[in-house]
């Protein structure tokens, strides 16, 4: 009589001994699951897991079908026929094309980052432009199938479609509810310092994702507890840290995509002799080594491995001298959560330019929005770019977290042929113009270009990233001890 409680006592336990929990500890938590308002990485980590695009990119970079069954681009090379996947979101609606066109109206509308790139698809400008509420471009043909229609050629459409900002949510009143393998597991409950995510996923190992704010030490901490898979991305060890890992936990090293800012903000100060004066002022040189230890500083604006990456490249400037100057007001020095050694950096700049700036530590996205909202003037900050985005894009004059300076028409048509380049040659020379375009301007000071740092347990193994940022890995794919 006891067989049956045995029996189901070990289909219960087989069904949740292979299912594990993961921890993500990172200096701030996601402050958004909309697709088209992220602007910081730990969003779109978190949004990478619970939404899915048209295309992704393979380990190798080339895009290929996400949520697509197929698809087709006639010989004209204008018009594209796609046939989606039989899917579901996260509450159960099935997917239909009607959803497609809908998130990639909403994406535009929004001009988030990189929008003009779809500029070629007919009714573009009179959909921008709010003359109408459709894009004509964009037909449904049923529920299963769609098609987009350009008026000119755009041969990289499969990689912008495969931008986490043009991903298929379910509606405008419901953006964080998306098609990928996890879903928020009570968005009116998130926890002051934790994001959790559920697994919806058929047979999946992983049973929750736990975002978790965390100094670095208590990360550490983490990551050597035998107990517990933790995954960890957003931090630069310092060798003493490294050697606590020896033997305990896995350290993978790679050259990343993220580049190192200060920035001014041009609305404040619009003068480019007070930006140089206060980008001058600051000695990258010595602010880099004394904060970042091992990394060299850089003036290249594009990240290493961009066509836009020149090695050994110096800006091209006049020599000037720095004299001293007062400010009308105080100047304001925001330094964004998340760049690491933030308070090295505070000390340094408080030493460096004294009592009369005010220098403050806050959330990525709490600093962006003082940015945008004109409530800085100096940003420290780190950016990182995409296969099929660069840093270029935060310069463009319809950029939601813009750099630039608004009546700078040069560098807006740089970026217009950087953007349209299709030879190698003509890309190297716009970049070159382009970077010291910015860097003569005084928009921004290049510091670093770092070594990017993924610890992780020592029973987890990370699928081959390739030329996928960390932040964009899908977790799902780690595989954990019990699997291999």
């Amino acid at each position: 009589m006891q067989f049956p409680n045995i029996f189901l006592f070990f289909i219960f336990y087989f069904s949740i001994g292979f299912s594990s929990e993961l921890i993500v500890p990172t200096p701030e938590l996601p402050s958004t699951f909309d697709p088209v308002k992220s602007l910081d990485v730990y969003s779109n980590s978190a949004i990478r897991q619970i939404h899915r695009s048209l295309f992704k990119l393979s380990s190798s970079g080339e895009p290929v079908p996400d949520i697509i069954e197929d698809f087709n681009l006639d010989s004209s090379g204008k018009l594209y026929s796609f046939t989606i996947s039989k899917l579901q979101f996260s509450d159960g609606t099935i997917l239909s094309s009607m959803h497609v066109i809908k998130s990639l109206e909403r994406a535009l509308i929004n001009k988030v980052n990189g929008f003009q790139k779809f500029s070629c698809i007919k009714g573009f400008k009179t959909f921008l432009n709010k003359q109408k509420v459709t894009l004509d471009g964009l037909g449904h043909k049923s529920e299963t199938s769609f098609s987009i229609v350009l008026d000119c050629k755009i041969p990289r459409l499969p990689y912008l479609l495969a931008d986490l900002r043009y991903a298929i949510v379910k509606s405008e009143k419901y953006p964080d509810i998306g098609l990928g393998d996890f879903r928020i597991q009570d968005l009116e409950k998130l926890k002051k310092n934790t994001v959790e995510l559920e697994s919806i996923a058929k047979n999946s190992k992983l049973s929750k994702i736990v975002y978790l704010k965390s100094s670095i030490s208590d990360s550490m901490d983490l990551l050597l507890d035998e107990t517990k898979n933790v995954f960890v991305y957003s931090y630069n060890f310092s060798p003493k840290q490294k050697n606590r890992m020896e033997g305990k936990a896995k350290l993978f090293e790679m050259r990343s995509w993220t580049n190192y800012f200060i920035a001014v903000n041009s609305e404040n100060i619009s003068n480019p002799n007070d930006r140089a004066y206060l980008l001058k002022t600051i000695d990258k040189e010595t602010l880099v080594n004394n904060c970042y230890p091992g990394e060299n500083a850089d003036d290249n604006i594009f990240p290493y491995g961009f066509p836009g990456y020149i090695k050994g490249y110096q800006r091209k400037s006049e020599r000037t001298s720095i004299s001293p100057k007062r400010f009308n007001k105080r100047i304001t020095i925001t330094i964004f959560n998340g760049v690491g050694q933030e308070n090295c950096i505070k000390h340094y700049l408080e030493k460096k330019l004294g009592k009369e700036f005010f220098i403050e530590i806050v959330a990525t996205d709490n600093g962006i929005s003082k940015w945008v909202q004109k409530r800085t003037d100096i940003i420290v900050l780190f950016l990182e770019s995409e296969l099929n985005l660069d840093v270029s894009q935060f310069f463009s004059l319809d950029a939601e977290f813009f750099l630039g300076a608004r009546n700078d028409n040069r560098t807006f048509k740089l970026i217009e042929k950087l953007n349209s380049s299709k030879d190698a040659t003509e890309f190297r020379k716009l970049a070159v113009e382009f970077q010291n375009s910015i860097l003569n301007q005084n928009l921004i000071l290049p510091l670093f270009i770092p070594k990017t740092q993924i610890a992780f347990s020592q029973n987890l193994t990370m699928p081959e990233l390739g030329m996928i940022p960390p932040t964009y890995l899908m977790f799902k794919d780690i595989l954990m001890e019990k699997e291999r």
